[in-house]
């Protein structure tokens, strides 16, 4: 009987020595697992890091390109705002200048109305002196 008991004994240890054994295993497959996937991980991660280091070198190309055009259009709009005074100057001198045209117009035909009567007043004495 006690040797029955002590071999149940020997048994139920065996097995429980052989459930842990399997346990162990278990654990051990499950930890290369997860070791596996973490390493999975690890190199996603290094390639979304590489990734973005390249957007970030993108982007700041962007960047520059965007502040490169922003100061050509502001040199344009202060080019294009020269350009108008400039234009407006002229025009401003154009009018100036077509005041002063009609004033010359208007002076040269009082002239010639000054200079039309005063050939007739000379012509009239002539024709005096010659009637004389």
């Amino acid at each position: 009987d006690e040797e029955d008991e002590l071999d149940q004994e020997r048994q139920k240890r065996a097995t429980a020595e052989d459930i842990v054994q399997r346990s162990k295993s278990q654990l051990t497959a499950s930890e290369q697992e997860k070791a596996a996937e973490l390493n999975s991980v690890q190199e996603a991660l290094t390639v979304l890091g590489a990734q973005c280091e390249d957007l970030k070198l993108q982007l700041d190309v962007a960047v520059e390109e965007r502040d490169f055009l922003r100061q050509s259009v502001e040199q344009a709009q202060v080019r294009e705002d020269q350009m108008i005074q400039e234009a407006e100057e002229a025009h401003k001198k154009e009018v100036d200048l077509s005041g002063e045209l009609a004033v010359a117009r208007e002076t040269e035909a009082n002239l010639l109305a000054a200079l039309t009567a005063l050939k007739a007043q000379s012509e009239q004495e002539d024709r005096k002196k010659r009637d004389r």
